[in-house]
């Protein structure tokens, strides 16, 4: 998830929410416009690191890679672009997201392109991106939040790389797939989800759907308390999570089933949030179900009508996997072809192996980075088995065998 909200948006949100006349805010055409003649637009896209990344331009400007996020209440460009492109930005606000709260500017008269269309976003704002740049092994210039899904249909073909676009005034579904209510907070989605934990009976809660999240499942602290859940040693492991305000640790795991309406997914990877600064979703609800349950469909959100629509694809079935390393990664340097060790989980191969944080990544299996990069290695490191990784180590050069073992 990638939240932008200031304390003008919350204030402003409290007073839409409560008006009905908010769900005619689609009829309206919003800020998205379409070219000419235009209806609907088929866009590919790329899934990287669990994002949708989209080409487009800033303005009229050179192509520009954007994320796709439903958990940003608004667009924004990182920071760096903004003045490389020389926007005009009026500093003084702030924004929330998963790590904190970070510094924000507001950006004058700019525009976001995708084939096709135009975003309009009188909200849009600069955020910090280059961490989630380091994250992904890409440069990513900016986020298209929610002026997009307000004003039109739109649906995410994650099996063919293909985002499907839709004036929302001209558009109805007729078909057989699993339809559920959406509720908003703060202009982002939530449903009716189903968790059971470990040991307990299923309770049912809201949770955010948020395509801006990589992972499958994230439990807030509240919500663990509630339920008085502890992670505990040996049924989870310490990772380092990421999102704008910076990284968090967290506790990693499984929980034997999630339920959205009439599908279940059993066993899945769950990330079981610490208290601490940040926020995933708003107050009460249970966390977030991001793009590692999402992109087990082709997802329609329909926000003039409140409703998103989930069909199963060929991955629906496919169980869920987590790094077998015990690495954490992330790239640096202009290009992000550099692969760098951020954080080294403790008993793990990776530390059996005598893989130190600060060491870069060469190549895996003979294979260098640069030319696969940063996705397909996190793949490769998802699959159990043997594997031969290049590292550089205070200068030195080495080759470094492992076995990759599932290490909860």
């Amino acid at each position: 998830m990638i939240p932008i909200r200031s304390r003008f948006e919350r204030a402003l949100w409290t007073a839409i929410l409560a008006c009905s006349a908010w769900v005619t805010l689609a009829a309206a055409g919003g800020p998205v416009h379409f070219d000419a003649g235009k209806k609907s637009l088929a866009i590919p896209f790329t899934l990287n690191s669990g994002h949708v990344l989209l080409r487009g331009r800033v303005g009229k400007r050179d192509s520009a890679t954007f994320v796709l996020d439903s958990g940003a209440s608004s667009c924004a460009i990182d920071e760096g672009a903004a003045r490389r492109m020389g926007l005009k930005v009026k500093a003084g606000g702030e924004s929330h997201g998963a790590g904190g709260t970070v510094a924000t500017g507001h950006i004058m008269g700019a525009t976001l392109a995708l084939p096709g269309l135009t975003v309009s976003d009188k909200g849009m704002t600069t955020l910090p991106l280059a961490g989630l740049s380091a994250a992904s092994g890409v440069a990513i210039d900016g986020i298209i939040g929610r002026p997009l899904f307000e004003s039109c249909v739109v649906r995410l073909d994650y099996e063919h790389g293909r985002m499907d676009v839709f004036d929302a005034r001209h558009w109805k579904y007729s078909g057989g797939a699993e339809v559920l209510p959406l509720t908003f907070e703060e202009g982002v989605p939530y449903t009716t989800a189903q968790v059971t934990l470990p040991g307990r009976a299923p309770v049912t809660g809201r949770s955010h759907l948020d395509i801006g999240a990589s992972t499958a499942l994230i439990l807030t602290p509240e919500f663990l308390a509630r339920e008085h859940v502890t992670p505990s040693a040996g049924s989870t492991i310490e990772i380092v999570t990421g999102g704008i305000g910076g990284p968090r640790p967290a506790d990693l795991g499984r929980i034997p089933r999630l339920s959205l309406g009439q599908v279940a997914f059993d066993s899945v990877v769950t990330v079981f949030r610490r208290p601490g600064p940040g926020s995933i979703s708003a107050e009460g609800t249970q966390g977030n179900i991001g793009s590692g349950i999402l992109s087990r469909f082709t997802v329609t959100f329909d926000y003039m009508h409140r409703i998103v629509i989930l069909e199963p694809n060929g991955r629906f079935g496919d169980p869920f996997e987590h790094d077998k390393s015990g690495l954490g990664l992330r790239t640096r340097g202009a290009s992000y072809d550099t692969v760098e060790v951020v954080w080294r989980l403790a008993n793990s191969p990776a530390s059996e192996a005598g893989v130190e944080v600060g060491d870069l990544v060469e190549s895996v299996d003979g294979t260098p980075v640069n030319t696969i990069g940063l996705e397909a290695i996190r793949a490769r490191l998802r699959r159990a088995g043997p594997v031969v990784i290049g590292v550089v180590h205070a200068g030195t050069r080495r080759e470094v065998r492992m076995t990759a073992r599932p290490l909860f």
